[in-house]
């Protein structure tokens, strides 16, 4: 089966919402995973992602976003 295949972009420091909506439109089951405080960045950015950007990722896969509070 030869399956669509990226390569995981960095997404640190990027809006979660466009970001999850930019991974589901290609396939991908994206969930933001936690609020954290994050001192000095605006609200609702990326600042933890699995997985780590240059990963291997197929359509379906499961992403993981944390971002600030």
């Amino acid at each position: 089966e030869d399956r669509a295949s990226y390569v995981m972009p960095d997404l640190i420091g990027v809006s979660g919402d466009r970001a999850a909506d930019l991974l589901r439109s290609k396939g991908f089951r994206v969930s933001i995973v936690a609020q954290q405080a994050a001192p000095g960045l605006p609200s609702g950015v990326i600042i933890r992602q699995v997985p780590a950007g240059g990963y291997q990722v197929h359509p379906g896969d499961a992403i993981s976003l944390e971002v600030s509070q």
